[in-house]
């Protein structure tokens, strides 16, 4: 995999007007959980990903860049 960007994922996150609790709870993980994920204390699976490319509405290019799949 390739590396999170922690500060487009939370722009991201501000830009879509949940608070990050209705974002976890959407996303199917607790609260803490979620937080460890946006802050890059511990790694998204490809179904997290997934999950929070719907909930965000993420295009690919967004996609691509919040979770690092192209080249820099």
């Amino acid at each position: 995999m390739g590396e999170f960007n922690i500060e487009a994922f939370e722009q991201l996150c501000k830009d879509s007007g949940y608070k990050f609790g209705k974002l976890a709870e959407m996303m199917g993980m607790p609260d803490s959980t979620f937080r460890n994920k946006r802050k890059g204390k511990s790694e998204w699976t490809r179904s997290e990903m997934s999950k929070a490319r719907t909930v965000l509405k993420m295009d690919a290019p967004t996609f691509n860049k919040i979770f690092c799949f192209v080249s820099r």
